[in-house]
């Protein structure tokens, strides 16, 4: 091989690897777009549904508020607040759902603050006198992160581009107090708190259709040891919370309809299990400036 062969095929090959990773990052970056707005107004409204049961007749629900609220975002942190609106004169406490959201270096982070008041007995409508709040913060690893984003069909900051999916695990905290003002549960007539914190692990796929629509479909699991605050025993509260996500993505507006669903199972003893369900289906639209 002659000198001038050599570096005729070492240049060649330099082309050929420049080409070839030049090419990699291009495909890479048409998975996900990143709008160049940083501040976006959400507006939405939500329908609310909890549900509380110890695997015995009668079951216990709320009053199904709906509810009505605004957010803001700038850049990766948004926040939002509801209240609700009551076409019946079921409940003279208010319910309120105040959620808090962050998407910093490929974690999803969530916060959550639920107050849900006076259950009814789901055959009578009559008031149960129970009471339920329900807070927590998790955070979410997105593996797949090159790829696939939570953000873009949560919080609508960026578009994904092509169908993908990704393993997600992470961490959650959790506290929950019940309260019954009445002999429906003797066994909250003080109030309990139950605070309890575990690993997560689930998974999210997103599928892109054509016209900027999209849909998501996503699975978080939780094994979650717990303490009684109140009596210091130790109890068992796994909980599971399944998600889907339907939405448009425009140039400067976006929209999305989210079914969320968190259901905890509270393992107080072998013989002794409550569920509690809790439900929501928000509409969102997302102006960006």
């Amino acid at each position: 091989m002659t000198i001038h062969s050599f570096y005729k095929k070492l240049f060649l090959i330099c082309i050929f690897s420049v080409n070839s990773i030049y090419t990699i990052n291009i495909f890479a970056n048409d998975y996900l777009t990143f709008f160049d707005e940083k501040l976006a107004i959400n507006l939405f409204t939500k329908y609310n549904l909890g549900s509380f049961s110890d695997l015995n007749p009668p079951e216990y629900r709320t009053d199904k508020p709906f509810d009505i609220g605004i957010g803001v975002r700038y850049k990766a942190i948004s926040a939002q607040f509801s209240m609700p609106v009551y076409f019946t004169d079921l409940s003279n406490n208010w319910a309120f759902d105040i959620e808090m959201d962050a998407y910093i270096n490929n974690i999803y982070y969530e916060a959550y603050f639920k107050n849900y008041p006076y259950f009814f007995i789901e055959d009578t409508e009559e008031q149960s006198g129970l009471s339920i709040h329900s807070s927590g913060i998790i955070a979410a690893f997105v593996h797949n992160n090159k790829k696939h984003s939570l953000s873009s069909v949560i919080k609508l900051d960026k578009k994904q581009n092509i169908s993908s999916g990704s393993l997600l695990y992470g961490f959650g905290v959790f506290h929950s107090s019940f309260h019954s003002t009445d002999e429906t549960f003797s066994r909250f007539d003080t109030m309990q708190h139950l605070l309890y914190f575990g690993p997560s692990i689930g998974y999210s796929y997103t599928w892109v259709f054509a016209n900027n629509i999209f849909l998501n479909t996503s699975l978080l699991l939780f094994l979650n040891p717990g303490i009684n605050i109140n009596t210091g025993n130790w109890l068992l509260i796994p909980q599971c919370e399944p998600k889907i996500v339907f939405g448009h993505h425009n140039n400067t507006w976006s929209l999305n309809l989210k079914m969320m669903n968190n259901a905890k199972f509270i393992i107080w003893s072998k013989n002794e299990i409550d569920i509690l369900t809790l439900v929501s289906i928000s509409i969102m639209v997302s102006k960006r400036f």
